[in-house]
């Protein structure tokens, strides 16, 4: 028997955390605020009234704290049933290289599982330390009501754990049970939508959301509720149950016609649908196709087979037959049309019944040869009948069926319509069972509408007679025929065929062709050649013109060259190409073709000329042509190449590494500044060996320029240099090694500061520079 915190046995440590409240009756606390739930980390000294059905005591009383076994109790004064429980404590894992704390930053205290008996830490595989916890928990169940009072006292030292209530996790489980298609988030917002209806408590809307908030454990719940309505998956021994059981409540031996275990097949339709087939072939039906098609996903491992057609009175496409089978081959297609064949004999009692005859007839293009045939042999002892004939047979598709379009075929298989309604109402992925069901439900809901439309078509019929009997002129419309005066019967078009040059027209030939293109004309700028425009244009300095070649007055080609040393191959004909690049397609165009025709060829920006990817004569002849109405020669254009930015790196010849004197370098032009860095691109990093810092944009750094040998060659296997800028950190260590492959002079002896950037250098900036002893001049 325990006491209550008011008593001996309570620990100090809760008795000096709240030793006011731990004074307190139980008799002080009978008017407490009504809970429906526990809160899940319940710690401290706390009371709670919680209300609970008849039938679930317990349930109400669940917290997320791990407890033992309870134990009975009683206290002077109460009457009623009185329990006890524990708290079991916890582990630790005190090892300081376990995975999980280095990854969180926290000792584990949840992820343990039991290897050989023996308790181990999931993460790291070492034992863990058991932690004691003294809090305890205790709850009273008065007699003669529905309520029941916790007291816990106690600081817990475990880990609390979120668990679903027992009262959410059986509403859950019922309403997974009615409702087979129900997803677990729909049910969650279900419930909270219904909490605020019904105004409830925010602190209930809170327990409520809290409870319902685990998305796997509402997944586990629909699962279970799924074994327990079908604990056997796949059992033929259950579909032929339900058979039994569907055949003695609805009276239909055709809703699950044939079960076949050995092939593995479920064949199902009814009195509605077989009557639906039937008028197929003698009824009103007889003008409409059907459509057969199997469905992959309905029946997990299975394949669903649906004969549909289209009902003109109900405006649906309506269902035939199904039939589940292993695989869509031709052999289970004929066991399909078997069991519907066998199944209408069996409704009509006509043994000979047999719904595809008309499968077996048609008129097709052969049939309509063999009679040309036969008639162009009768026609060639008759010519006179031969203008007949080839005015007949350019309209062919108007009089023989063969020819003819289907205007009341759909153009695509409509079983695919239906099919759609499996996923909207969510029935995929089923068992056969479940598909059964899903059938049996269809043809209900089926037989009933077929019969609301009967009892509508007599009550219409009946309206007619009433009408007649009246005697009462029946006023219809009358049919009016109209033919507008300039239409005329056309026969079909004329195939194309391509034309056969002769003789006659291949001495004016030339003067025959026609000026195309040889791609469709470009009238807007897409995305991708304005991308390659602003390329070119940034590259206006960065290319230098290697070589032309004038092949045809209409076809140059152009060697460009980058200032690493890259070379591309570009030629300029009727439809452009660039050798080498892989942006350069049969639809854009590349940044060095638009080089080429900006830079070399002069074309204005804002001509419609350079978007398109192909050329005609004419735009081709004025791109060549030069500012003098002539073509621009090799000195022509390299002086226009020259006039350019690049004009250090064109003089820059291109020779081996040995010939470049790097011993005698200017020292006038190697001027080192701080500056800021102007960023434009690719942020610089420092030159310094071994400094590994990245500038970002607005650093100071002390920046210099000077020749530098790129890692590439040239075609011929040779070296060259371009000028480089180079960036230092402002401190001594990275100025005194050379950079790989240039020729700068380390260290400096001057280093020059600007008075523009005097003003905005701070106090720190200053320090710094100071610190290291520059040797900074000032510019006048």
């Amino acid at each position: 028997m325990e006491s209550l915190p008011d008593e001996a046995d309570s620990s100090p440590d809760e008795a000096e955390s709240s030793p006011d409240e731990a004074k307190s009756s139980p008799h002080e606390m009978e008017n407490l605020p009504k809970r429906r739930t526990l809160p899940y980390d319940i710690d401290g000294l706390k009371v709670y009234s919680l209300e609970y059905d008849s039938g679930n005591k317990t349930a109400v009383t669940e917290d997320g704290r791990q407890w033992s076994n309870y134990t009975t109790s009683r206290r002077a004064g109460f009457v009623g049933k009185r329990y006890l429980k524990s708290c079991k404590g916890s582990y630790r894992c005190e090892n300081q290289r376990c995975g999980y704390f280095r990854q969180y930053n926290k000792v584990n205290q949840v992820q343990f599982e039991k290897k050989e008996s023996c308790l181990v830490c999931r993460t790291c595989g070492a034992t863990p330390v058991f932690v004691p916890c003294f809090a305890r928990k205790i709850w009273e169940y008065p007699e003669g009501k529905s309520e029941v009072t916790v007291y816990h006292y106690g600081i817990h030292t475990c880990f609390p754990v979120k668990r679903s209530p027992t009262t959410v996790t059986d509403t859950a489980t019922m309403a997974f049970k009615q409702s087979r298609t129900l997803k677990p988030e729909r049910f969650v917002n279900d419930k909270l939508i219904e909490a605020t209806e019904n105004e409830e408590s925010l602190e209930a809307i809170n327990d409520l959301a809290d409870s319902l908030v685990e998305r796997q454990t509402l997944k586990k719940m629909k699962q279970s509720a799924k074994e327990k309505l079908d604990p056997v998956g796949h059992s033929y021994d259950a579909v032929m149950k339900y058979k039994t059981k569907v055949q003695d409540v609805l009276k239909d031996p055709f809703l699950i016609f044939k079960v076949d275990c050995e092939k593995q097949i479920v064949f199902k339709t009814s009195r509605e649908q077989l009557q639906l087939a039937m008028e197929m072939g003698q009824g009103h039906l007889n003008v409409e196709p059907c459509h057969v098609d199997g469905k992959h996903n309905r029946v997990t491992g299975y394949i669903t087979i649906s004969l549909v057609v289209y009902n003109p009175n109900l405006r649906e496409m309506m269902k035939i037959a199904t039939m589940e089978c292993p695989t869509e081959s031709k052999e289970n297609i004929g066991i399909f049309w078997d069991c519907l064949n066998t199944a209408l004999r069996q409704f009509t009692g006509d043994n000979k019944y047999f719904l595809s005859l008309i499968l077996l007839k048609a008129s097709t293009k052969n049939m309509y040869d063999k009679a040309k045939a036969a008639l162009e042999k009768f026609i060639d002892n008759n010519p006179f009948l031969n203008n007949w004939w080839k005015w007949w047979e350019a309209r062919r598709s108007h009089v023989f069926r063969a020819f003819k379009p289907g205007f009341n075929v759909a153009k695509s298989n409509l079983a695919e319509v239906h099919h759609s309604r499996s996923h909207h109402i969510g029935a995929e992925n089923l068992t056969l069972i479940q598909a059964c069901r899903e059938d049996v439900a269809e043809s209900v809901k089926l037989k009933r509408r077929v019969e609301d439309q009967k009892k509508q078509a007599e009550a219409f019929c009946k309206e007619l007679d009433d009408y007649v009997e009246k005697g009462e002129d029946l006023q219809l419309r009358e049919p009016e025929y109209f033919v507008d005066e300039t239409a005329a019967h056309r026969n079909d078009p004329l195939e194309k065929r391509p034309c056969k040059k002769t003789s006659a027209c291949a001495s004016t030939n030339k003067k025959c062709e026609v000026d195309k293109r040889l791609a469709p004309r470009q009238n807007t700028r897409s995305t991708k050649f304005s991308r390659s425009l602003q390329i070119a244009k940034s590259c206006q300095n960065s290319y230098r013109v290697g070589d032309i070649k004038f092949n045809s007055p209409q076809s140059h080609e152009i060697s460009i060259i980058h200032n690493t040393g890259t070379s591309y191959k570009v030629a300029l004909n009727k439809m452009p190409s660039c050798d080498g690049c892989k942006y350069c397609s049969s639809r854009e165009i590349c940044s060095h073709i638009l080089w080429v025709l900006l830079y070399v060829y002069k074309v204005p920006e804002n001509s419609e000329v350079l978007q398109q990817r192909s050329f005609l004569n004419s735009e081709l002849e004025s791109i060549t042509k030069g500012r003098d109405g002539k073509a621009p020669t090799s000195k022509t254009l390299s002086a226009t190449t020259i006039n350019t930015a690049t004009a250090t790196a064109a003089n820059t010849p291109t020779t081996t590494m040995a010939a470049k004197d790097f011993r005698n370098p200017d020292l006038t032009k190697q001027q080192w500044c701080i500056s800021r860095v102007v960023s434009r691109g690719r942020t610089p990093a420092c030159s310094g060996r071994n400094c590994s810092r990245q500038f970002e944009r607005g650093d100071l750094s002390i920046q210099v320029s000077a020749h530098w040998i790129p890692p590439h060659e040239t075609k011929d296997g040779k070296k060259f240099t371009v000028d480089r800028n180079y960036h230092f950190c402002l401190q001594w260590s990275c100025l005194q090694n050379i950079p790989a492959n240039s020729n700068l002079q380390v260290p400096p002896s001057a280093i020059k500061l600007d008075e523009i950037i005097g003003p905005s250098l701070s106090s720190q900036d200053y320090d710094k520079i100071l610190s290291e002893n520059l040797p900074v001049q000032w510019l006048k």
